[in-house]
């Protein structure tokens, strides 16, 4: 009898010391700051494909060689 007392005790205080961490847990991850930050990321990572798409693109010969301009002035 005292054991499934305490037992369901046990129980229900993990069940809210649960709620209670994973409601902190979302509110963290869903505040302003933390979506700000993660569309910035996605932002960066999406131009840095883009610039590797066009660097895989790009000739080696359409890129100006710079050695030459160097030594002519």
């Amino acid at each position: 009898m005292v054991e499934n007392l305490v037992l369901l005790a046990l129980e229900k205080s993990t069940d809210i010391v649960l709620g209670i961490r994973l409601k902190k847990f979302w509110e963290s991850v869903l505040s302003d700051s933390n979506i700000k930050r993660a569309s910035n990321l996605l932002k960066m990572q999406i131009l840095m494909l883009y610039l590797d798409w066009v660097l895989l693109k790009t000739p080696v010969k359409a890129i100006p060689k710079r050695e030459k301009e160097n030594l002519s002035q």
